[in-house]
């Protein structure tokens, strides 16, 4: 019998995100995995049948990730790098190619990941509206910007989550912001703020094709978190027109930056005015729970398709993939934790989930813990997946699981 080929998956998530409940989302039956993963959750509760070869390193220190990765291909002929966290996707493109590895290259990996370098692409092929932008390494930088036309907003070119965004309403401002930011050099870009609701488009490529796409409308702009309020997705239904075009867009967009496999997470403003604007896009699934809905409403678990397409097997979506429709209305609410410092609340008691639609219920009693708080869009306290049979009826549950919430933690 032929040995299973060996992998490398590069994991910066706790070991629990590689199951869904009792199952392994990693092709573990099927390749010959490699672990390299951070010693703060990467491998509480690990299965050693699952994975019997384990490294841990701090995946904050790309020097370390690097030196594993090179080791694993040198020493143990690893012929393939997985890596599905934004953060790790660089650090595994360079080693691809530093060993002519299969898989998204360095290039085209730039592409995803440097949001003024993933614009440009976007202008250039046409594949959608983008909002005027400029790479921000100076006060001089911002002298090209119309001040008296509205907001800007100045965020970092590798960010992740939100973390890194500042909205400015003024010139005054954005110096205070820049000043705090100290030398930009090539971190950080300004361009201006787009009106209007966000839309995320979540989807599968294989072999340059889309297979599947899923579209969702975020309940709150991922800039906008904060302590005390609330944000999540709520999945568009196939009837509404903007779902034929933002998926015609994200096709476009994906095309331009010329990704041949993977799965991708989109995002795009839609203004009054009914225009699609780029915002950006990500090689890797969407996170905060896009992956569950998806799930409730496809059937298709969007992490175990890119852990199985990285790791160079069948991804199992089905000859239905692109034209499935979905399985009732779904989305995903999460509360952030408030400022108070108090003990984390309860969330809304078991016993109601059933009447108000919640189908999965999950708690981080670490939200909030940063040295600021909240930490990013996704960082939520309690987050809940709810279901409907249709749109209006979904967003009545919604609402009235937001009130039970603010009931359940002693708000007004």
């Amino acid at each position: 019998m032929t040995a299973a080929p060996p992998v490398v998956l590069l994991s910066r998530n706790v070991y629990a995100s590689l199951h869904h409940g009792t199952r392994c989302l990693v092709p573990t039956d099927e390749v010959d995995v490699r672990l390299v993963t951070h010693p703060y959750g990467g491998t509480t509760g690990l299965d050693p049948v699952r994975f019997p070869h384990v490294s841990v390193c701090d995946t904050n220190d790309e020097e370390q990730v690097l030196a594993v990765l090179h080791w694993l291909v040198r020493r143990h002929g690893a012929r393939r790098i997985v890596a599905v966290h934004e953060r790790m996707v660089l650090p595994a493109a360079r080693v691809r190619d530093a060993h002519a590895l299969p898989g998204m290259d360095l290039p085209t990996t730039l592409l995803f990941r440097d949001k003024v370098a993933m614009k440009r692409a976007v202008a250039a092929a046409d594949a959608a509206a983008v909002p005027r932008f400029a790479e921000l390494r100076g006060p001089a930088d911002l002298d090209a910007f119309d001040w008296s036309a509205g907001r800007k907003v100045v965020k970092s070119r590798w960010g992740v989550g939100a973390e890194d965004v500042h909205v400015v309403a003024s010139r005054a401002e954005a110096d205070a912001v820049l000043a705090s930011l100290g030398t930009c050099g090539d971190d950080w870009e300004i361009e201006e703020y787009v009106e209007g609701p966000m839309y995320h488009c979540d989807a599968v490529v294989q072999d340059g094709a889309v297979r599947f796409a899923a579209v969702s409308e975020y309940l709150a702009k991922p800039g906008d978190f904060a302590p005390g309020s609330a944000a999540g997705s709520m999945l568009v239904d196939h009837a509404d027109p903007v779902w034929g075009r933002i998926r015609e867009t994200n096709a476009r967009v994906l095309r331009a930056l010329g990704l041949r496999d993977g799965v991708t997470h989109l995002e795009v403003f839609r203004t009054p005015d009914d225009a699609l604007v780029f915002c950006e896009v990500a090689a890797r699934p969407g996170g905060g729970g896009i992956d569950r809905i998806v799930e409730r409403a496809y059937g298709c678990n969007l992490n175990e398709v890119a852990y199985r397409l990285q790791s160079g097997v069948d991804p199992r979506l089905g000859d239905d993939a692109a034209t499935r429709p979905a399985r009732g209305a779904w989305a995903v609410l999460g509360f952030y934790p408030d400022e108070s410092g108090a003990s984390p609340a309860p969330g809304i008691p078991e016993h109601r989930h059933a009447a108000l639609g919640i189908a999965e219920h999950t708690r981080s009693d670490t939200a909030g813990s940063g040295p600021q708080g909240v930490r990013h869009c996704v960082d939520y306290r309690d987050r809940y997946v709810v279901g409907a049979a249709d749109r209006q009826a979904l967003e009545a549950r919604l609402a009235a699981v937001r009130s039970a919430y603010r009931s359940a933690s002693g708000g007004s």
